[in-house]
């Protein structure tokens, strides 16, 4: 394991929470420039994110806790092949609370040229209960906005759908939590972080 850096890019949000635009690829450089920026000033004892492999990195909240829905034991496990970003130990209020994985769907890849890694949301979400047999699917609509704006070409949207698909029917199937979070679950315990 290695310690990285990675951007989480809210695709089409990067510059409003409230509804999507398409930005200029200017807008979108500086505004991923910004972010890189920002986690490389981070002190080194406030490093939260590991490349497990090429395939897998693990980030933990920093602080630990901040936000609404995360805690001390919050953990995000980017997927890099399967194209999924899960979130563990993700909290809820009622009546989602029985939700405690929280997985968005998206491009997850290196940028050679920022030399960190970039995860796009890509907009369809997933919720996981606590049992790992159920799933919730959300933000579909999202999706069909980012289509239609023009965010998405008809390929990258398919690949969403896919993706999103697939996803809940390994979870229908049993087989969740998908092999590479528990990988990624064991790294964390190596890397001494609580929870």
């Amino acid at each position: 394991m290695k310690p990285t850096q990675i951007v989480w890019w809210r695709y089409g949000k990067e510059y409003s929470e409230h509804s999507f635009q398409v930005s200029s690829p200017a807008m979108v450089a500086e505004y991923l420039d910004q972010k890189v920026a920002r986690a490389r000033a981070l002190p080194p004892e406030q490093q939260r994110c590991w490349e497990v492999d090429g395939e897998l990195l693990v980030e933990r909240a920093d602080p630990p806790g901040l936000g609404n829905n995360y805690g001390p034991d919050t953990r995000f496990h980017y997927l890099v092949r399967q194209g999924l970003l899960a979130i563990e130990n993700y909290y809820s209020k009622p009546p989602y609370d029985r939700w405690t994985w929280y997985i968005h769907v998206a491009d997850i890849h290196f940028d050679r040229a920022r030399d960190c890694w970039i995860s796009r949301d890509m907009f369809a979400d997933i919720m996981v209960d606590r049992t790992g047999r159920q799933s919730l699917v959300q933000d579909l609509d999202d999706t069909a906005t980012a289509l239609d704006l023009g965010l998405l070409t008809p390929a990258q949207a398919s690949k969403v759908l896919r993706t999103t698909d697939a996803a809940v029917g390994a979870i229908e199937r049993g087989e969740f939590p998908f092999p590479e979070l528990v990988r990624g679950q064991a790294a964390c315990r190596e890397l001494g972080w609580p929870g």
